[in-house]
């Protein structure tokens, strides 16, 4: 029976498989029988007749590495590039790491896609490559997680030649059911649809089927012969405990004791036979290698017998049955693939309603009181800076520091060349010793007046002398205060002169700092005068220095192209560890605000300037 294909845009739209042909295409003894790479081969064929898929890829791993065993591409596939292999190899990667199948798009316009179904028992990936519509895809997947199963089984079967003979007519005979199954609305009539096929196919008097999202929250969902169920029942609380004992040991359990040693005994399991009247019970996990059980299936038999080749069977069969539970529900299938895809089968009902309570939550919150903030640049001042400047004109010498250096009181900062102040004295000195023996000659012979005109001299030579002493004096520039050098880099000025008043340097004490705090004009009338600040600066991200305004500058200025008002924060700083010129950011407390008044509150402002520009 050849599938129907319709065109639909770029690609082509399948028509869903028809799950019939999956039992006269994987149940040829001679597939069974067959050596791994013929198996493969043939299996691959099957698979695309089956889907009529555009290629399919098998990869496994060899030394560690994942491969490509076998494949089988269509001419079109073949020419797209050599690339696409090393894509699905990616693809069927991550569906082995995440230990499910999934599909992914492979290029834009959605028509190409690989659906990849890992084999937990032979550590492998089937790859299958299909032109249909993201809609399609649930019935394929479905498929092809059956197919995948079986594979795993054949490629496992000169291991276990045995089990494996059990577990694929348990398989074989149970695929046909599957289009009854899928015919039906989704949700519980499936549910109760597979418990009663299952209950058949292994002559159980009594099914039950629990499944859940986490292994915490599996629940009974389908018990036979039972349409609706009260879990009040002592029988349906006995059988819950049976299923979480089985979830939490993940092992299968079993009544009476089994000769399988990996079934283990349990008296939970003897309690619920005698609760529901029965003599033989198995309590089946359903998980895929390593995965954390999320459901699982109870058979009950009233009379005891050998069942060894039913439950050989049931546990080769979980694969299967684990990855049908999740296809079940409302999704339509579609359990293992993307969210998106439910909530778009969903309907739009419970989207409203979700919608409308986050809009009504938000409105209020609209109206909640939170703390209004006013971010403000910071920078650091001293608040005393005292300038140090030459009293005389001269050469500069020496400069000992530079701005940064930390100073005491009395510190060397620089010299000035005395040089020619020394010259100076000294001649002025013989001057004067000139002036003292003319003086004494003309008082010697009675000359009164040449006497006072000598004397006149020495007095104003004297003053002379005393002016250069005093500037021999301050030749040495000492620092007034303990602090920092803030301004005063005149070593590259050595031996260059230096003019009466000239500020030479530029020293702050540190020990009392003060903080700037750049107000913006249009929200200096949300802050009080003694507002709470808190600062972080950019040297300090771990630390908040709070304190309050010691005053507001009356007098708006301009800092960097905008109208700011100077709020003063006064720090002690015994540590040092406030320097002048350190950047930050202020925050200023403004009591508390209406969020909705925060957030709106400046475009409320700019919508009233453009009217008033309008108008």
């Amino acid at each position: 029976m050849q599938q129907r294909s319709e065109p639909s845009g770029a690609g082509v739209t399948l028509s869903p498989p028809d799950l019939r042909r999956v039992t006269a295409l994987f149940s040829h003894p001679d597939l069974r029988q067959a050596e791994r790479k013929p198996l493969l081969s043939r299996f691959l064929q099957q698979t695309i007749a089956l889907n009529n898929a555009a290629g399919a890829v098998y990869f496994s791993k060899q030394d560690g590495a994942l491969v490509e065993e076998t494949s089988l591409l269509s001419r079109q596939m073949q020419t797209s590039g050599p690339g696409l292999i090393d894509i699905l190899q990616s693809c069927a990667d991550n569906a082995i790491s995440q230990e499910k199948a999934g599909s992914t798009s492979l290029n834009d316009d959605n028509s190409l896609f690989s659906v990849n179904c890992p084999l937990p028992g032979d550590d492998g990936c089937l790859c299958v490559l299909l032109v249909t519509s993201p809609k399609k895809l649930s019935s394929f997947l479905v498929i092809l997680q059956l197919a995948a199963a079986l594979l795993d089984q054949y490629l496992q079967q000169g291991k276990e030649t045995a089990q494996i003979a059990a577990n694929n007519s348990l398989s074989i005979q149970f695929l046909p059911t599957l289009s009854k199954i899928f015919s039906l609305p989704p949700g519980k009539e499936r549910l109760l649809h597979l418990n009663q096929s299952l209950k058949t196919f292994t002559g159980a008097d009594l099914c039950a089927l629990a499944r859940g999202t986490n292994r915490k929250n599996i629940r009974i969902v389908a018990i036979s012969d039972i349409s609706s169920q009260n879990r009040q029942t002592d029988q349906l609380r006995l059988l819950q405990k049976g299923i979480d004992e089985c979830v939490l040991r993940g092992t299968p359990l079993a009544w009476p004791k089994s000769s399988d040693p990996a079934i283990q005994n349990s008296l939970i399991a003897e309690e619920i036979c005698h609760g529901f009247g029965g003599s033989q019970i198995l309590l089946l996990p359903l998980a895929t290698g390593s995965e954390t059980p999320r459901a699982v299936a109870v058979f009950l038999w009233k009379k005891q017998m050998d069942r060894s080749q039913v439950q050989e069977a049931l546990q080769g069969f979980t694969p299967v049955l684990a990855g049908l539970m999740p296809c079940l529900d409302s999704s339509g299938g579609q359990g293992i693939l993307s969210q998106k895809t439910r909530q778009t089968n969903s309907g739009w009902s419970l989207q409203n309603r979700v919608t409308a309570v986050v809009g009504a939550v938000l409105v209020l919150a609209l109206f909640l009181p939170v703390p209004y903030r006013i971010t403000a640049d910071a920078v650091v001042r001293p608040r005393f800076t005292r300038f140090i400047v030459s009293r005389y004109d001269g050469l500069l010498k020496e400069s000992n520091v530079r701005p940064g250096d930390r100073v005491n009181k009395g510190a060397i900062l620089a010299r000035l060349d005395g040089r020619q102040t020394e010259v100076e004295l000294a001649a002025l000195q013989a001057e004067r010793d000139k002036a003292k023996k003319k003086l004494d000659q003309e008082t010697a012979r009675g000359n009164t007046a040449a006497a006072q005109v000598a004397r006149l001299d020495m007095r104003k030579i004297d003053q002379q002398i005393t002016r250069l002493t005093e500037q021999q004096k301050h030749l040495i520039i000492t620092s007034p205060v303990t602090g920092m050098v803030l301004t005063g880099d005149l070593q590259r000025a050595e031996g260059s002169p230096v003019n009466r008043g000239q500020t030479l340097f530029e020293v702050a004490p540190l020990a009392q700092m003060e903080v700037e705090v750049a107000i913006p004009e249009k929200n200096i009338s949300q802050v009080e005068e003694n507002a709470l600040v808190s600062v972080r600066f950019k040297a300090y991200q771990e630390t908040a220095w709070e304190k309050h305004f010691s005053r507001i500058e009356p007098r708006a200025q301009i800092k960097n192209n905008t109208n700011v008002f100077i709020g003063i924060l006064e720090f002690d700083n015994p540590d040092g560890l406030l320097r002048p010129g350190m950047r930050g950011t202020a925050k200023i407390h403004a009591g508390t605000r209406l969020l909705g008044w925060i957030l709106f509150r400046k475009p409320w402002h700019t919508l009233l300037g453009l009217f008033d520009t309008l108008l």
